[in-house]
């Protein structure tokens, strides 16, 4: 079963403003219509590398995660890494792998682990997998949103996430607009009870 997160975020004011700033870059066919988490942060177009196992193996090694309640993290370290910690590991150990998977790859995924190399060094990201973990705190884009809560008067909006909630970008969110209290309640589809979380700017200021 696929580990699905339902997230419904509460807000108290600026319902107008909040939905149309979440909706500025979203791309149809890409995420639903209504919302992006490219709004809030844009992942850059040349991390976008087709996924291949060392691929995997890579962002793994070089991912960040929130502070996740232990439901989340538990899920996230068996879908992301196949139950084994995740940890970023320093560049030097990084370009150690990336030297020893040279040896172990045919022409056309040599090509792509050279792509992966080169937006390491230029972004310090091999691709959108572990810049998305990073930069989001979910793995992907959002995958779903519950249209009837996207109204101009709305204090809740539901949409659904894979794997984790987005709680970094919705701390980047915060930030954006100090002055709106925000609140996280999350569920995965196997998991009958929601978690609570208030989420607060990274910033110090706001509240």
């Amino acid at each position: 079963m696929t580990a699905q997160v339902t997230n419904q975020l509460h807000f108290q004011s600026n319902a107008k403003t909040i939905l149309s700033f979440l909706k500025s870059k979203a791309e149809p066919g890409e995420s639903p219509s209504l919302i992006s988490l490219n709004s809030i942060k844009k992942l850059p177009q040349q991390l976008h590398l087709p996924m291949q196992s060392f691929l995997v193996q890579l962002s793994s090694q070089n991912m960040e995660l929130p502070e996740f309640k232990d439901n989340a993290l538990q899920v996230v370290i068996k879908e992301i890494n196949g139950g084994k910690k995740i940890e970023k590991k320093p560049k030097s150990e990084l370009l150690q792998s990336l030297h020893e998977l040279q040896g172990t790859l045919d022409l056309s995924d040599l090509k792509l682990l050279n792509k992966a190399a080169e937006n390491y060094e230029t972004t310090g990201f091999f691709c959108q997998r572990d810049w998305c973990m990073t930069n989001w705190g979910t793995i992907e884009d959002i995958i779903n949103a519950d249209e009837s809560t996207f109204t101009d008067d709305t204090t809740c909006i539901e949409f659904e996430t894979l794997y984790s909630p987005p709680l970094t970008a919705l701390k980047i969110l915060a930030d954006t607009f100090p002055s709106v209290r925000f609140r996280l309640l999350y569920k995965y589809s196997f998991e009958d009870s929601w978690t609570n979380m208030e989420i607060f700017p990274i910033t110090p200021f706001g509240y």
